[in-house]
């Protein structure tokens, strides 16, 4: 997609930088839609704060177009899977919006870090160590993240949006923790942050989270500070860090629509009830828990009727 194209839409800036990254990206409206990885088959909107308007026809358009599978969205209307966003809106932000256990930590992470920019020569190599010790301690690979060729080509877009910036905590000239923001439409969107593991005692991450959206609230054009959807169906810590840290989780519904001619088959009775025999047999397997609620979204979002097994499945999720 051209840079005139992305012009007019919601999110231009994170979707330039998904497209010099490889990822394809398209637009529907003024919202912009990106494949989730360079050879993945479905869609998601961005950024996470846009929320596209329901417009089924022009969706199943978009994946013909596209040759997706499917694709995902947000919505406060639409039923889906229980989900969240993580919002701080708050200009006055301070030390005081933090749960009380969270402020010695932020304290003793300031005082330990220096907190400011990235230089790319810096993400190349320190960025680098901090993905993958990530991903290890996640159980976890992306080789975007990983890889030392991908890496360079995500280190070479960063550098070339200039609504991009990544900031760093530094611990004796370490890098021990990235994040890297965007910002679009009024909204400062905390998109990725990893860490070194060794460096984890210094409190690094407390510390970036605190400065960034402290000093992003500050800014006349940052309207609010965005760290990410909820995890669905999966307890990964994050929700307890970034409440704690002042964030309120803004409740919405994950909304999945499957290409014209699959929907039929996979929102099908047959298909729904040969999910929920495997999952009897192997309750505990995370990939069939994620079919049997996304399938459900899908249902749902067909028949603009929320099912009953979808806020079962947020719960134990």
């Amino acid at each position: 997609m051209s840079d005139s194209r992305l012009a007019g839409c919601k999110g231009r800036n994170l979707a330039r930088f998904f497209q010099l990254r490889g990822w394809s990206v398209a637009a529907v409206g003024r919202t912009c839609w990106v494949s989730s990885g360079t050879q993945a088959r479905w869609l998601m909107n961005i950024p996470d704060h846009v929320f596209p308007a329901a417009q089924p026809e022009a969706l199943a358009a978009l994946m013909r177009a596209e040759n997706m599978f499917a694709l995902r969205y947000p919505s406060r209307e639409e039923p889906g899977l229980p989900a969240g966003l993580y919002m701080c809106r708050d200009r006055n932000y301070s030390i005081k919006n933090l749960a009380r256990g969270f402020r010695s930590a932020v304290k003793g992470g300031l005082a330990r870090c220096e907190v400011r920019r990235v230089s790319p020569d810096e993400l190349l190599v320190q960025g680098l160590a901090c993905n993958r010790e990530t991903m290890q301690r996640q159980e976890r690979y992306n080789p975007e993240f990983g890889d030392v060729k991908r890496w360079a080509v995500f280190v070479e877009a960063a550098s070339r949006v200039p609504a991009i910036e990544v900031t760093g905590a530094f611990v004796d000239g370490q890098l021990a923790a990235y994040q890297l923001g965007c910002l679009d439409d009024g909204c400062w969107n905390i998109v990725y942050a990893f860490s070194r593991s060794h460096l984890l005692e210094h409190h690094p991450n407390h510390a970036l989270m605190y400065s960034t959206v402290e000093s992003s609230l500050r800014r006349p054009e940052v309207e609010a500070v965005c760290a990410g959807p909820k995890t669905i169906l999966v307890q990964d810590g994050l929700h307890d860090f970034k409440t704690r840290m002042g964030f309120e989780l803004e409740p919405h519904q994950v909304v999945i629509r499957f290409h014209p001619l699959l929907e039929g088959l996979l929102v099908s009775p047959l298909v729904a009830k040969s999910i929920e025999m495997l999952r009897k047999a192997r309750p505990e397997a995370l990939v069939l828990k994620r079919a049997q609620a996304f399938l459900g979204a899908a249902r749902a979002a067909r028949s603009g009727v929320a099912a009953p097994e979808l806020a079962m499945a947020g719960r134990n999720g």
